[in-house]
């Protein structure tokens, strides 16, 4: 009998998750990716406002893929 695997769902807020991973403050990550850290912050607080370029800036922060910040997805 075959096995079926069912997508991880990704945490509700990916990128808070992933800066406490790292043990990043907002202002750390924030000068790390070039983004303010006003935006950092409303981007934690408004997961689903997450942009393309922002994401992308994050992510190569962060050592994750740009898709893996977006929430409402499954990988």
């Amino acid at each position: 009998m075959a096995t079926t695997t069912t997508p991880v769902d990704r945490p509700a807020n990916p990128l808070l998750a992933y800066r406490q991973r790292r043990s990043l403050s907002q202002e750390r990550l924030a000068a790390l990716s070039g983004l303010a850290r006003g935006w950092v912050g409303y981007l934690e607080r408004n997961p689903e406002a997450m942009t393309a370029t922002a994401a992308e800036k994050l992510a190569a922060v962060l050592g994750v893929r740009a898709e893996d910040l977006f929430v409402g997805t499954k990988r």
